[in-house]
């Protein structure tokens, strides 16, 4: 009698698990549906990765009404490789801790995102894949000061900062270790060319 109480308390215990597993999935799938229908909402756009059909690459939402809670809302979408933000003028420090959960990302471009200070830079640092960041025109707060949370980005090669007045040689230093960056640009500052090599004077466009 107790074997079969027993092995019914097991087929229970499995059909609750099928169950539970089948429920997270319709959670992941609304999540993504609905992260999908707020590009949309917002005119943005969504490409698919050539590499792997069915996947999106791309998620750009450049100029449009995107703010934090928008990343929040897509952050699920993990597969994105390259997400667009420029002039989305609302999205600050809280968006790119959403973002920062997706691993994936190579590209993010936040030029005009008014509300990115030195403290979203952590959350950037956390984008290990990232080989592209433009991050020209943010808050007036920003000081150079978060550029030290980019020394792990490994794989950095390009770095658009564009105009940011409070800048200054010793925050640059953050990335002499950055061995792969090839680009760094900085609009009327300086401009960085090869592999390791410090910055230089020069004047440059983002």
């Amino acid at each position: 009698m107790s074997r079969i109480v027993s092995l019914a308390v097991i087929v229970g215990f499995m059909i609750l698990m099928v169950h539970s597993s089948a429920s997270s999935g319709d959670i992941a799938a609304t999540d993504r549906e609905k992260a999908l229908a707020l590009i949309k909402q917002l005119k943005g756009t969504c490409l698919e990765n050539p590499n792997h059909p069915g996947k999106i690459g791309e998620v750009d939402l450049t100029q449009t009404k995107a703010d934090d809670a928008t990343l929040e809302a897509i952050a699920c979408l993990t597969e994105v490789t390259a997400l667009k933000l420029r002039a989305c003028s609302v999205v600050g420090d809280r968006g790119l801790a959403a973002i920062a959960k997706m691993p994936a990302l190579q590209i993010l471009d936040v030029r005009g995102c008014k509300g990115i200070t030195d403290s979203g830079f952590q959350s950037i640092g956390q984008l290990k894949s990232l080989r592209s960041l433009y991050a020209g025109n943010i808050s007036e707060n920003f000081t150079g000061a978060g550029l030290a949370h980019l020394r792990g980005l490994e794989g950095l090669r390009e770095l658009g900062l564009g105009m940011q007045p409070k800048l200054e040689d010793r925050h640059l230093e953050n990335l002499t270790g950055l061995t792969r960056l090839t680009e760094l640009m900085l609009m009327g500052g300086r401009e960085h060319h090869g592999r390791g090599s410090r910055a230089r004077p020069q004047t440059s466009a983002t």
